[in-house]
């Protein structure tokens, strides 16, 4: 659902949210190519949820994220499931 649009990455008080996008060729919407949240510097307050225009941002019921290291909390959400970016984005690029 999400159309690039950054106001939840604008929006952020913690800046913990990274979204790029592009149009493709031949289509007037705009896609995301990449966005990541980084959980270490969420502070949980819903302010993009409430900013995004067309609900692409919701709450989760997984509230027990574990790590070890910094990297585990860098969720890549164009993945299909939460995990660290380098996994999504190994797996969205087919390496």
């Amino acid at each position: 659902k999400c159309i690039a649009c950054g106001s939840c990455m604008r929006l952020c008080p913690s800046q913990c949210i990274t979204v790029q996008g592009e149009k493709k060729e031949g289509d007037k919407r705009k896609y995301p190519t990449v966005f990541q949240v980084d959980f270490t510097r969420c502070s949980l307050c819903g302010t993009c949820s409430e900013a995004c225009p067309v609900g692409a941002i919701d709450y989760s019921a997984v509230y027990g994220l574990a790590g070890y290291t910094r990297e585990e909390f860098v969720y890549d959400l164009l993945a299909d499931m939460p995990g660290p970016a380098t996994a999504g984005s190994q797996a969205a690029s087919g390496e």
